[in-house]
């Protein structure tokens, strides 16, 4: 374990969880079941993604957080902030990823899918619910890549390096 520490660093590059969670997302999609789906609605469209595709793109979304990491290493200006985007995205991604799971599994609405009516107001309801849980965790997501961005701008513009 010692070795697979010095080899990540983990204190000094928090960053490399990414890399961990990008891996861990992306074995997740080679086993998980290719017959469950996740279904999404945009406007008057109805998308229906297998559930291992959907975790095959969310892994590259921590791979490449990760690759501007190590290519920006130089720059990077706070220890702090780092961790604290680092730890922001992965809560984020792996709430979203179990949150679809479990909806998937444990839909809101007990009836099968084959008899979901989407035009009625209690459905709508019961749907609003999980958007706006999507909503919260898409803003707090985005807002976990501002923190990269002022981290990032601020190693670019010199300014005085914050000793964490």
């Amino acid at each position: 374990m010692s070795s697979l520490n010095n080899i990540l660093r983990i204190k000094q590059q928090p960053y490399n969880l990414l890399l961990i969670t990008g891996l861990l997302f992306a074995l997740f999609s080679l086993f998980s079941d290719k017959r469950n789906t996740l279904d999404f609605h945009l406007h008057d469209t109805y998308f229906v993604i297998a559930f291992s595709h959907f975790l095959g793109l969310l892994a590259v979304i921590p791979f490449f957080i990760w690759a501007i990491y190590f290519f920006c290493k130089k720059i990077i200006y706070s220890l702090k902030l780092t961790w604290l985007h680092t730890l922001l995205t992965i809560i984020m991604l792996l709430i979203f990823a179990f949150s679809s799971l479990i909806d998937n599994n444990y839909p809101i609405d007990p009836t099968p899918k084959r008899y979901y009516d989407y035009s009625e107001w209690n459905s709508f309801k019961a749907f609003s619910s999980y958007t706006k849980i999507i909503a919260l965790i898409f803003l707090v997501f985005l807002a976990a890549q501002v923190i990269l961005v002022i981290n990032l701008a601020a190693g670019t513009i010199k300014l005085p390096r914050k000793r964490d």
